[in-house]
């Protein structure tokens, strides 16, 4: 057999970590609802605001709207707004990634870490 540059295959087994029976996952952090309506502002025709966790603390915050039509059966549902945001449980701030705003649930809007201007 020719001699090989490249090492055997390790045939050792991992084994996966059960969690304890009976034990909860760890809660997920949300974004409150009232930080979120204070960051978004006032929508015309707001139906909800959705928050979907993309990694550890980076959200994506959709904005939708709903609005009935003349001579339409069934209401139009559309993404008015769609953010992309750092939360931070601790502090209860959102730093929007899309357009560097910061948005504190205590305060208003914070210029002095961002280069723009509020909404």
């Amino acid at each position: 057999m020719p001699a090989t540059d490249y090492a055997e295959p390790d045939t050792q087994t991992c084994e996966i970590e059960k969690p304890a029976r009976g034990s909860k996952p760890a809660a997920e952090v949300k974004i409150p609802e009232a930080l979120l309506a204070k960051f978004v502002g006032p929508v015309t025709d707001l139906y909800k605001i959705d928050q979907i966790k993309v990694s550890y603390t980076k959200y994506r915050v959709n904005v939708w709207t709903k609005r009935n039509e003349k001579n339409v059966v069934v209401p139009r549902f559309d993404i008015a707004n769609s953010y992309y945001v750092d939360y931070s449980n601790a502090t209860k701030v959102i730093k929007d990634e899309t357009d560097r705003r910061v948005i504190a649930l205590d305060g208003g809007f914070d210029a002095s870490e961002t280069n723009c201007c509020s909404r």
